[in-house]
């Protein structure tokens, strides 16, 4: 028993060794610093800011050092005299803000070639050029130009490789081309143009084949062309067309097969036709068409087979040719024909179409015909309605036959304020045999 006895013992002790043991190590481990920035030469650690007299200090330390690298952001609020003294930086390792200068140009840092976040120039209401980024080949982060009424072209970027975030032009009034993006080759977020009334086409962009993000192009009076993105095989976001007054047909994006967010065309006076995104095989959120008074014909979609939410056509005063989408199969949302004051009849769509939401047809105020119920067009296509059908307030609309040809319906069946109004497929059918 005393053999037992001393052996536990032994035990015991040898294992309380290992548990201090690993507990020493253990806190050891935790103990140990996160190692510091080494020391380059030629680096100012820290943010810099130059905003009113208190740069001062800074610019003259600058001068005196002639720093070469800055390890965190510069921001520039500020036209000081010496700005000068920046001219010896060649990176900043975080972002550049430049705002609310009257210089002509950003030409004080000539010689930067990297930037570790983002470029933002804002409020510059003098500057022409941005021939200071002339060197530069990538931007770590995003690049935004807003509220720059004078600048014309975007020279000073013809260099410009890899852009690994955003391209924002906002508000830039004299802005014609984009020409001088003829290189950049990777895009790794958003194409928004927004705001820009003289630029005509985007054939600057060429080369980018990818947009992990959204592409908006909004309030450009001119904006016609966009050639520039039909090299274009992947886009993550959303896409958004809107107000572009000049617009008479659009066609974009013809290599991309898939949109994993939604599509809107809106508010585009003078645009007639839809004949781009002719490779696109399914669309994962909603495709929308609002306020487009000219709009007659979807003529692109050719290989569309599948819409991941609501189709919609909003006060499109003429639109009913949807013959475009006829390999159309499947709506996982609803099907929304609203506000139209010119359409007289409903033509395309593929045979059969199954709509997992609501039909929406109202305030169409010459509407007449839904489609051809013999030859399956218009609304004829329809085979399986599974979140109910609502027709109002289509004062012209007096026969419905095409419905007939709804095999499942699930839902309510609202149909008033019509020329002619029913309650039911039932009566549908038999009203059309």
């Amino acid at each position: 028993m005393k053999k037992i006895f001393k052996s536990l013992s032994f035990l015991l002790l040898i294992s309380s060794l290992i548990i201090s043991g690993c507990k020493k190590s253990s806190d050891d481990n935790t103990s140990t610093t996160t190692p510091t920035e080494p020391e380059v030469p030629g680096t100012y650690y820290g943010s810099v800011t130059i905003s009113g007299s208190d740069a001062d200090e800074i610019l003259k330390k600058f001068a005196d050092e002639k720093y070469d690298r800055i390890s965190g952001s510069l921001s520039i609020t500020y036209a000081h005299e010496n700005l000068s003294s920046l001219s010896t930086v060649r990176e900043v390792t975080g972002t550049i803000r430049i705002q609310s200068i009257d210089l002509p140009s950003v030409n004080f840092i000539p010689k930067l070639d990297q930037v570790g976040g983002s470029v933002i120039l804002s409020d510059l209401s003098k500057i022409t050029t941005l021939s200071g980024f002339s060197l530069l080949d990538s931007i770590s982060g995003g690049l935004s130009i807003k509220d720059c009424p004078e600048i014309e072209t975007l020279e000073g970027l013809d260099d410009l490789l890899y852009l690994k975030g955003s391209l924002s032009l906002d508000n830039l009034a004299k802005l014609n081309s984009t020409t001088n993006l003829a290189k950049l080759k990777a895009l790794y977020g958003s194409l928004i143009v927004n705001n820009c009334n003289a630029i005509e086409s985007l054939n600057g962009t060429v080369l980018i084949d990818s947009i992990p993000g959204n592409v908006e192009l909004r309030n450009c009076a001119k904006l016609n062309n966009f050639n520039g993105l039909d090299n274009v095989k992947y886009l993550s976001g959303k896409v958004e067309v809107k107000n572009l007054s000049s617009l008479v047909s659009l066609s974009l994006l013809p290599k991309l097969d898939t949109l994993r967010k939604s599509v809107l065309i809106s508010n585009c006076n003078m645009l007639e036709t839809v004949g781009g995104f002719g490779s696109v095989e399914e669309i994962k959120e909603g495709l929308h068409f609002q306020n487009c008074p000219t709009l007659t014909t979807i003529a692109g979609f050719a290989k569309l087979d599948s819409i991941g939410g609501t189709l919609s056509s909003q006060y499109c005063d003429h639109l009913g040719d949807f013959k475009g989408l006829s390999n159309l199969r499947l709506i996982k949302g609803n099907l929304e024909l609203i506000g139209s004051s010119e359409m007289s009849a409903l033509t395309g769509f593929g045979d059969p179409l199954r709509i997992n939401g609501k039909l929406n047809i109202r305030e169409n105020m010459k509407l007449n015909s839904l489609g051809d119920e013999s030859s399956r067009t218009g609304l004829g296509a329809i085979r399986e309605l599974h979140g109910g059908l609502d027709i109002y307030y289509n004062k012209a609309l007096t026969t419905y036959c095409p419905l007939k040809n709804i095999t499942t319906l699930e839902g309510a069946f609202q149909c008033y304020g019509n020329g002619t109004d029913l309650n039911s497929i039932e009566e549908i059918k038999n009203a059309c045999n």
